[in-house]
């Protein structure tokens, strides 16, 4: 999910710092992501409030 969101957000358009994605790539590098219940779904919102 952290990799498919660093996707798009690369992707142009978000207005955010490219910092931001380095970030979100090194937390996926280093296995640092929110926890995902085997039940439900996982929005955009989840990860920012990870």
């Amino acid at each position: 999910m952290l990799a498919v969101r660093a996707n798009q957000l690369l992707s142009g358009g978000s207005g955010i710092h490219p910092s931001f994605v380095t970030a979100l790539t090194e937390a996926l590098r280093l296995h640092v992501h929110p926890a995902v219940n085997a039940y439900g779904g996982i929005g955009t919102g989840d990860l920012a409030n990870a």
